[in-house]
């Protein structure tokens, strides 16, 4: 059940070729692999739409993909739909995800249940002669993937001159978490009059996942080395072993961090160099002031640093195969 998770096996990349670190960029994350279906919303192929039709139809998929901390759109664009796009939130605000296509693509599943959402009618009676409608159903003509994150969205409506972005941000953001958006863009729209619910420093701060990670990696620290004092052979200092274990926290903490997140690989290699050399420093001051210790306190030792290893290779694989997915067409296109 868990390959329902992988971005590999959305609708959407059945129909086009994707090229993965297009994908990784435009939703602002670190590896493909931490993208899942949950964080991207597919949208039918797309067309050239009135403006009061595309600002209700960006209102009610922006404020539904906020809520559910969606980190990407996936939608298929006719030349007239990339054009109106660009020229609305700028070309650096939109990413094409790769080569476009020139059939028509069936509609990929709709993100949201809601009805607000835009469907495969919508549009139609909108479209230029010659282009492609949202059902693909004449006048077909080249679809491209274009990749669109909801924040650099908000972003680009927040430094729009035009009044109707602001009203749209007002109107689909109204009574929205601030936890839900980052501390950039929860600044910002509270200094655009937006109505969301606002936070403080204090508590987006204790409820950042970083934040979190690091406190319970410096508890876990604090405490690794109570068990020491019931070992007989250990004839060091508990105190000395401690002060090792909390001053290593830190750097042990961001060389896991940079394992599972970092995008170089080079940086991950780094990552796993101090997480081992962190992570083994109170080991062998430990091993340093003891003798005769049981066989099991050595395997237990090789089994944490074994899961190092494999952590960082389970997420390689993982890459590798939502990229090699991401570049394969396996739908038919007719």
């Amino acid at each position: 059940m868990a390959n329902l998770n992988i971005l590999g096996n959305i609708s959407f990349a059945e129909k086009f070729s994707l090229e993965p670190e297009a994908v990784r960029s435009a939703a602002g994350v670190e590896r493909i692999g931490d993208i899942t279906d949950r964080l991207v919303c597919e949208f039918p192929p797309l067309s050239e739409l009135a403006p009061d039709r595309l600002l209700k139809m960006v209102g009610a998929s922006l404020r539904d993909s906020v809520r559910k901390r969606e980190r990407l759109w996936l939608i298929p664009m006719d030349a007239s739909a990339v054009v109106q796009w660009e020229r609305w939130l700028g070309p650096q605000n939109l990413t094409r995800l790769g080569p476009s296509i020139s059939a028509p693509v069936a509609p990929g599943e709709d993100c949201a249940e809601s009805s607000t959402r835009l469907n495969p009618g919508d549009n139609s009676a909108n479209l230029q002669p010659g282009r492609a409608t949202a059902s693909g159903t004449e006048n077909p003509g080249e679809l491209t993937p274009i990749g669109i994150a909801p924040v650099r969205l908000i972003e680009a409506l927040l430094d729009s001159p035009d009044p109707r972005d602001a009203a749209l941000l007002r109107e689909s953001l109204e009574e929205v978490d601030g936890l839900l958006l980052s501390a950039r863009v929860h600044n910002r729209l509270i200094e655009a009059g937006v109505g969301i619910i606002p936070r403080n420093a204090a508590v987006r701060w204790i409820t950042n996942p970083k934040v979190i990670t690091y406190l319970v990696v410096l508890v876990y620290s604090a405490l690794r080395a109570l068990p020491v004092t019931f070992l007989p052979q250990f004839e060091g200092s508990v105190l000395l072993l401690w002060t090792i274990d909390l001053v290593t926290a830190i750097p042990y903490t961001w060389g896991i961090l940079a394992i599972v997140t970092a995008a170089r690989l080079a940086t991950r290699i780094v990552g796993m160099i101090v997480t081992i050399a962190t992570f083994m420093a109170p080991y062998i001051y430990f091993a340093a002031y003891g003798e005769d210790y049981p066989p099991f306190v050595w395997i237990i030792i090789g089994f944490l640093i074994a899961c190092t290893f494999a952590l960082e290779g389970y997420r390689w694989a993982r890459d590798r195969r939502v990229s090699r997915q991401l570049r394969a067409v396996s739908g038919v296109v007719s």
